[in-house]
């Protein structure tokens, strides 16, 4: 059933997707970590949060489909 509901929100291109914005927000992460404030800080590693949670569900969910 998990694997159900994970296939419909991650589609097959999607996971080059999450992996490139993942790429992404680290090297902005590193930017803000030069001269940013504090709360755009907290918001990128929230969102850096999140895709890592969702990169390891495609992980999961691509182990499950081999």
């Amino acid at each position: 059933m998990a694997v159900v509901s994970i296939l419909k929100w991650f589609p097959p291109l999607s996971s080059k997707l999450i992996f490139s914005e993942i790429r992404n927000l680290r090297q902005d992460l590193d930017n803000l970590r030069r001269d940013h404030s504090d709360d755009e800080k907290r918001q990128l590693l929230s969102e850096l949060g999140k895709l890592r949670r969702e990169q390891e569900e495609l992980k999961q969910v691509k182990t499950l489909l081999e």
